[in-house]
């Protein structure tokens, strides 16, 4: 579980009552101009984490994150 992004879990790991099924992602689809609004949640949901605040969210960590991580977002979001 360590390298499974928040989006695999939510769209692969969810079950109910009547046993596992697939999730659909939904984006928010920021406007261009709200860049770092993009970057943060490409990040969230293509990139794991153990702790949104501490990982992600202190000092603007995922503007950091998304350039080390853009293939791998890339390859996510073709994904969902």
């Amino acid at each position: 579980m360590e390298d499974v992004s928040l989006a695999q879990f939510v769209a692969n790991y969810y079950t109910d009552k009547n046993g596992e099924y697939k999730r659909v992602i939904r984006y928010r689809n920021y406007d261009m101009s709200e860049l770092s609004d993009v970057k943060r949640e490409m990040v969230l949901l293509h990139v794991s984490f153990r702790n949104e605040e501490a990982d992600v969210l202190y000092q603007n960590r995922f503007l950091t994150l998304y350039g080390e991580h853009k293939v791998t977002i890339f390859k996510g979001s073709l994904e969902f």
